[in-house]
């Protein structure tokens, strides 16, 4: 059986460090964890044309929410 454990809330709420614990603590208790964002695909696009958003800036929030958003809104092809 699969447990899936969501974690959501504001920016700059602590999410990844509450993952970041969540994850060491159920490694060592020899659970398969794997870690996913909803953001993780956008960022990786914005990667791939030279945009770095790794700094987690303001800015880079705001690149990420408003690309995000545009995709999701995109006509299918």
């Amino acid at each position: 059986m699969k447990t899936v454990v969501i974690v959501n809330g504001h920016p700059r709420a602590g999410k990844d460090t509450a993952v970041d614990f969540l994850e060491v603590m159920l490694g060592e208790a020899g659970h398969n964890v794997m870690r996913y964002s909803s953001i993780d695909p956008v960022r990786e696009a914005l990667s791939h044309i030279g945009v770095d958003t790794s700094a987690k800036t303001e800015a880079d929030r705001a690149v990420l929410v408003e690309v995000g958003m545009a995709l999701q809104n995109a006509p299918l092809l």
